[in-house]
């Protein structure tokens, strides 16, 4: 599947940017703002045993100063539990942690891939890329494809569920994926409320003066404070929900919250 998925997609991004490919191995460091990046197995293999890779990336754009990854996950995404991909916020692995990886991590999360930005608070706009994997007794994964870009730096825009003011939270179901489930008739309150760690930074944010995008399968709806809405879904058919924000800088979340509405 890793195949035969980043041979379309490494075509298309070959056409469209001229992407150069990467494949990590050791300690690496490339500048630029278009790259596709592989595992040390590159397109065809599974990831060795014993990897210690690091690759740092580094924009070349003085507008669009950030580096922004995109890792894909359908079919692209194979790292065993005891291994991990770990990706910093700065030009070395003293940098802060944006996050780390693997099946087991990111087992619940159903969106198509994951977006990570160089902070605002990252003068360097680079991000580092660690890769750790053990001796595989059993076996290793295929791996994992990151697609490379660059952007404006912007303050992080975050949103999550306001489980206390809403009617309906939605859970975790045995598919790894998020439901609520109404009862005929059922009216649901939906809040959401925006988190902003770099708040202050470059300008200051809040809910009242972000815009919320709410995509209800049937229908969407949008608003400047918009966090809130209550919804009737008509029983018989399942829903799929996503939200999305956009700060007054024009900065936007990049991990929509998404879920499922089922109803009897």
């Amino acid at each position: 599947m890793k195949k035969i998925v980043s041979l379309m997609c490494l075509f298309c991004i070959c056409m469209m940017s001229f992407a150069q490919n990467i494949t990590m191995n050791d300690s690496l460091n490339r500048t630029g703002c278009n790259f596709v990046v592989y595992d040390n197995g590159g397109l065809n293999g599974d990831y060795g045993p014993n990897r210690n890779d690091i690759l740092v990336l580094n924009s070349n754009n003085t507008s669009a100063a950030s580096v922004e990854i995109r890792i894909l996950l359908q079919g692209d995404f194979d790292v065993h539990g005891s291994d991990t991909l770990y990706i910093y916020d700065g030009p070395d692995t003293h940098s802060p942690l944006l996050d780390k990886l693997n099946n087991d991590i990111i087992g619940g999360i159903s969106a198509n891939d994951l977006v990570y930005t160089a902070t605002v608070t990252n003068a360097s706009g680079a991000i580092t890329l660690k890769f750790v994997s053990d001796s595989c007794d059993t076996t290793c994964g295929t791996g994992f494809i990151i697609n490379t870009s660059c952007v404006a730096p912007c303050q992080r825009v975050n949103l999550v569920i306001d489980s206390v003011n809403s009617s309906h939270v939605p859970h975790q179901d045995a598919d790894g994926f998020f439901y609520i489930d109404l009862c005929p008739w059922d009216t649901a309150h939906l809040v959401v409320k925006g988190v902003y760690p770099d708040n202050g930074h470059s300008y200051v944010q809040d809910d009242a003066h972000t815009h919320f995008y709410w995509d209800m399968s049937m229908e969407e709806l949008e608003g400047v404070g918009m966090n809130a809405i209550d919804y009737y879904f008509e029983i018989g058919r399942g829903y799929d929900v996503s939200i999305t924000a956009t700060d007054s800088a024009g900065c936007e979340n990049k991990m929509p919250v998404i879920f499922r509405v089922r109803t009897s």
